[in-house]
């Protein structure tokens, strides 16, 4: 380690999370940033890996990380993309749209889009979610798996929701 640079370690650490090995590049990121708190891209990683953690604190600490960011560079396109998805998986959908939306008029990227037709989805707003899906396309695997589950979940939300019979519909169903 002593001999890589700062730039080789941060891109082992984006390695490592990539990998799914989310701890270690949580260790990685952390090391760094004790030695050089100004390293941004060491920075937006860890907050990217926090956000992945998939559970409320490390999304919480994400939101701290890219608002560290954002005091310096406050048009910084990952630091506010990680903070529409954190205000997005605390449910605060209509602060998530706005911030995709501006991200979505400097440049239409498929990771943006597909969060803010998720953050309409998760508003209930169906309609809107589908409209914002309709250009995306899949480049990567890893976005052939995003589109494709979200596909799912926008079907599942079209359906009309089952019917449930009644306590007297069901006393007229005979047994077989």
């Amino acid at each position: 380690r002593d001999h890589l640079t700062e730039d080789e370690m941060t891109q082992i650490a984006i390695y490592l999370s990539w990998g799914g090995k989310l701890r270690e590049a949580e260790t990685e990121l952390r090391a760094l940033l004790r030695k050089n708190p100004a390293n941004t891209r060491a920075r937006t990683q860890l907050a990217r890996v926090l956000l992945w953690s998939g559970n409320q604190e490390g999304v919480n600490n994400a939101l701290t990380e890219a608002e560290t960011i954002l005091k310096k560079l406050p048009a910084d396109q990952d630091a506010l993309y990680i903070k529409a998805e954190g205000l997005r998986f605390k449910g605060e959908t209509d602060r998530a749209i706005a911030i995709y939306n501006s991200l979505l008029v400097r440049s239409d990227d498929f990771d943006t889009r597909i969060g803010l037709s998720y953050a309409y989805l998760e508003k209930g707003d169906i309609g809107q979610a589908r409209m914002t899906s309709l250009p995306l396309r899949p480049v990567f695997p890893y976005q052939k798996q995003d589109f494709e589950k979200l596909s799912r979940e926008l079907e599942k939300a079209s359906m009309p929701p089952p019917k449930i019979a009644t306590v007297s519909q069901a006393d007229g169903l005979k047994a077989e």
